[in-house]
């Protein structure tokens, strides 16, 4: 039987709201929980050659990281979402989304640049 997969959120009432993905086992009780899948559009994922769940290596020259991808068609095709501030701990290798962004302030008065970093993508 295939697993029911459901998006939810973290119930911590922090500002950056991390989603979720949760296994439902039935009306009452839930499985395993993780941090939501990296998002790419369902083409991109065909191009490599991957579906959903599939484990996805994203990377630049800072490093890379490996993630379970899902399809959402509503990306453009040049986009990949990773939502969520996930410890190192809880990634499969042991470093986070983090290694991917800059500490340099962006352009043009400073501030944080997380939203603005260019990846590649594989099959891991």
């Amino acid at each position: 039987m295939p697993l029911d997969i459901v998006p939810s959120v973290c119930p911590h009432d922090c500002p950056s709201a991390c989603a979720l993905e949760v296994e439902r086992l039935d009306g009452r009780r839930i499985g395993r929980v993780r941090g939501a899948s990296a998002l790419v559009h369902p083409a991109v994922l065909a191009q490599l050659g991957l579906r959903d769940g599939d484990r996805l290596r994203i990377g630049n020259r800072r490093g890379s990281v490996v993630v379970h991808a899902r399809g959402f068609d509503g990306l453009q095709t040049r986009v990949v979402i990773v939502e969520g501030l996930w410890p190192n701990h809880a990634f499969e290798e042991g470093i986070g989304i983090n290694l991917l962004t800059s500490a340099v302030p962006g352009l043009p008065r400073g501030g944080a640049v997380f939203h603005d970093a260019s990846v590649w993508l594989s099959p891991a």
